[in-house]
């Protein structure tokens, strides 16, 4: 495997549209950026930064996230992530993920990611969707 760098940073754009809003997830009633779809897209950069040093047949999953979501994002706006590798032991990895509007800071995370076997982990799946 190619070695990440502790310390090494991805970023990525991404607009929010109708269905990030919490009205339409249903995790609220109000018309901005749902939590859990800024979950999926900071786990979504951490993966992105991962996958690409990670051998043939190798992945990795998401196994905790720590969140603040510390403001209000509107539909029409783009937020820019921004992932920093802070911790890995070879298979487990952690990182800090920010996430900012045109007006400032909207979420701080801390979120683990672990190497996996590919083909492992979906017989394991396998197995536990005939229970």
């Amino acid at each position: 495997m190619n070695e990440l760098k502790i310390g090494q940073t991805i970023s990525q754009d991404y607009t929010v549209t109708s269905a990030d809003l919490a009205s339409k997830l249903g995790s609220g009633s109000v018309d901005v950026l749902a939590t859990p779809r800024l979950v999926a897209l900071m786990e979504g950069v951490c993966a992105r930064m991962l996958n690409t040093y990670l051998p043939e047949g190798i992945t990795s999953v998401g196994s905790e996230v720590h969140i603040k979501h510390l403001a209000p994002t509107v539909e029409g706006v783009t937020i820019h992530l921004t992932a920093k590798l802070i911790e890995s032991d070879g298979r487990k990895f952690t990182f800090e993920v920010e996430a900012s509007d045109n007006v400032g800071l909207i979420s701080t995370c801390t979120h683990e990611r672990a190497s996996i076997k590919r083909e492992n982990y979906l017989k394991r799946v396998a197995e536990r969707a005939k229970q």
